[in-house]
């Protein structure tokens, strides 16, 4: 019943062809190479806008998506933490949100740039958990401490087998000892039986 946090989302004020959503134009900054200097611009701005919650006694945790372009850039995590530790803004309460296609791509390289992280005392979580193809070793192998319920299973959460899995996925992140999010909540009766079945966060 209260707001413990936000996502950061980047939208594109554009000067001719006015406010652009993401799928417009990441697809693109992640062909060229400008997702990792967007990357970063996000992060700074949203923790910049955390410190200002904070000023204004809201004390809110802030949460930011990384590409898989990221986890392969050389040198982004120190980077990255150089960036987040020039602003007042409290690491364990920045969250870096990674799916596992991301993943995927190079699991190894992934898994040492989220462990650097990981160490400085940031919290990573597993987006769109359950679409993908090998949730749980990557649970298992790397530092992650969230994980958030794909939108699909939480939309339809009338039909059994939704409810199964999304049943499923917060006893897994009960008994990993994982925060767990409901992406998707769209009613009141939604979130009643969220709250049921022992999720934290939606």
């Amino acid at each position: 019943g209260r707001t413990v946090g936000l996502e950061a989302l980047v939208r594109w004020q554009h000067p001719t062809r006015g406010l652009l959503f993401p799928d417009t134009f990441i697809p693109l900054a992640e062909r060229t190479g400008l997702i990792n200097p967007l990357t970063t611009a996000v992060v700074v701005s949203a923790l910049e806008q955390g410190v200002r919650f904070r000023q204004a006694a809201l004390p809110l945790g802030m949460s930011v998506n990384l590409s898989a372009r990221n986890l392969h850039e050389p040198g982004f995590a120190p980077k990255l933490l150089a960036l987040v530790e020039s602003v007042d803004f409290p690491l364990s309460d920045l969250t870096l949100e990674v799916t596992e296609t991301a993943i995927m791509t190079d699991p190894v390289r992934a898994k040492a740039v989220l462990t650097e992280l990981a160490e400085a005392g940031i919290h990573l979580s597993m987006d769109d958990f359950g679409i993908g193809q090998s949730s749980l070793s990557y649970l298992k192998e790397l530092p992650i401490s969230k994980i958030k319920i794909d939108k699909s299973f939480v939309m339809g959460l009338e039909e059994p087998r939704n409810l199964a899995v999304v049943r499923s996925a917060i006893d897994l992140a009960r008994n990993m000892d994982l925060q767990v999010t409901a992406e998707g909540i769209e009613t009141e009766a939604a979130c009643d039986m969220l709250r049921g079945l022992g999720c934290q966060i939606g």
